[in-house]
């Protein structure tokens, strides 16, 4: 009889530990591949009522754009994004967008005279006046040109 106790406590301990599943409905999480970033989720299923948690990691130069979960748009501001109450299924689909690149153009005295963002291939022409500086004794000085480093 004290073999069959020892041997039944082991059992009695994992199913209390959460190695035997709840019971209840459980759905699905599906994650569809995206470009230049990557999803990932916390739960491959989750039950019925309860949430997951997805984190985003864009490649280097990238944004995460818009998160899709069957259908429906969000917006999202952070590294992660968590969904609660699951009803059914999830599909999940994210977009990744170049991130815009901060361009700034310096006056003489390295003050801002201008800044805009921009994103990957457009065009970073400098929409503003020609900067001037005011003459020095006998020296005048003319703008000929922007220099790619501060």
């Amino acid at each position: 009889m004290n073999k069959k106790i020892l041997f039944l406590v082991p059992l009695l301990m994992l199913s209390s530990c959460g190695v035997t599943p709840e019971e209840g409905t459980y759905y699905n999480v599906t994650i569809e591949t995206s470009e230049n970033g990557t999803v990932t989720c916390n739960k491959s299923s989750v039950k019925e009522g309860d949430f997951v948690t997805f984190k985003f990691a864009p490649q280097e130069g990238y944004v995460l754009e818009e998160l899709e979960i069957n259908k429906t748009k969000y917006t999202v501001n952070s590294d992660h994004y968590s969904y609660f109450n699951v009803q059914s299924d999830l599909v999940v689909k994210a977009e990744f967008v170049s991130a815009p690149i901060l361009v700034r153009y310096f006056d003489h005295n390295d003050n801002v005279i201008f800044s805009r963002n921009i994103l990957a291939g457009e065009d970073a022409s400098f929409f503003g006046k020609e900067p001037l500086k005011s003459p020095v004794g006998e020296i005048t000085y003319i703008f000929s040109g922007w220099s790619l480093t501060k």
